[in-house]
Order: C-alpha cells, then sequence, then structure tokens
C-alpha cells in the first residue's frame, strides 16, 4: 500500500467519487471546484491535503487529511466502489499511521458516523479510542448525523 500525493492525472478518478450520490453531501465544496477545473488548487481550496492510495499500479482510493500542530486529522477515506470488501480499510489506515509517523505527528485523529460500526470497530482493532462525540455535526440524506472523534498517539 503505498501513499502518493494528489496529482492532477488523478482528478477523473476522484471527480467520480464526487458524482456519486453516496458522497454527495460530503464533497458538495469539492463539486465546486471540480466544476470550476480546478484541480491544481483544489486541495487549498479544501484546506485539506489529498493522497491518493495505491496498491501496485491501481487507484484504490483517496485519503482527505487535515493538520493541526503535531496532530493530522483523517478527514476522509474513500475506497472506489469496485475494491469495497476486500479488506482494504485496514491497510489504508495502517498506511495513514505510517506516514504520521514518518511527518513526525504526534497524534492520528479520526471522525466517523457515529453509526459507522463497522468502521469503528475496524479503528478500536488498529488501536484507536474514542475522544469525543459532536452531535448533529453532518447532514445527509438521512437527516443530522453524529461523529465520533477517536484517536490514537503515534509519537512520544
Amino acid at each position: 500500500m503505498l501513499l502518493k500525493p494528489y496529482e492532477i492525472e488523478h482528478a477523473p478518478i476522484l471527480a467520480e467519487t464526487f458524482n456519486d450520490p453516496a458522497y454527495a453531501n460530503f464533497w458538495r465544496n469539492c463539486k465546486i471546484a471540480l466544476k470550476k477545473k480546478d484541480f491544481e488548487n483544489i486541495e487549498r481550496l479544501l484546506m485539506m491535503q489529498i493522497l491518493t492510495v495505491e496498491d501496485g499500479n491501481k487507484i484504490i482510493g483517496f485519503i482527505t487529511l487535515q493538520f493541526r500542530t503535531n496532530t493530522t486529522i483523517f478527514s476522509s477515506i474513500i475506497i472506489l466502489k469496485q475494491f469495497h470488501g476486500k479488506g482494504y480499510s485496514e491497510k489504508i489506515i495502517s498506511a495513514g499511521i505510517v506516514y504520521g509517523r514518518e511527518q513526525r505527528y504526534h497524534k492520528i485523529v479520526a471522525r466517523v458516523n457515529s453509526k459507522d460500526f463497522r468502521f469503528i470497530e475496524k479503528l478500536k482493532s488498529i488501536g484507536f479510542i474514542e475522544e469525543g462525540l459532536f452531535k448533529q455535526e453532518r447532514w445527509s440524506s438521512d437527516g443530522w448525523q453524529d461523529e465520533l472523534m477517536m484517536a490514537l498517539i503515534i509519537g512520544g
């Protein structure tokens, strides 16, 4: 599993995820950037870093990261639909942890839909702990969703 910086040639694949109704609300700001064809500045417009996740020479998905002093936050982990259910989520999270250690981050934070029990259990199995709950944090087609904040200390 390899994490690489987002490059303009990845834009069509990233755009496919933005056009997927499952991600529509979350990515609405990205859609605005894509409509402007401003692929070079999408990271600046979103105020986050986008990393491409590759396995061999296949793009599996993307991670969007936000940064604070000594902390990185997984804003989103997107696995392309054709790779769902194939065990990539744990590999992607593990690659993100390695990346965080290489960048000398102290802590990794993941904000997760509080009803995504499978993903929450996956994070716990890796060592993440629950740190807080954001009530009615994100709007979706099902209404307001709570987000659980989970964290993993990776530095000394």
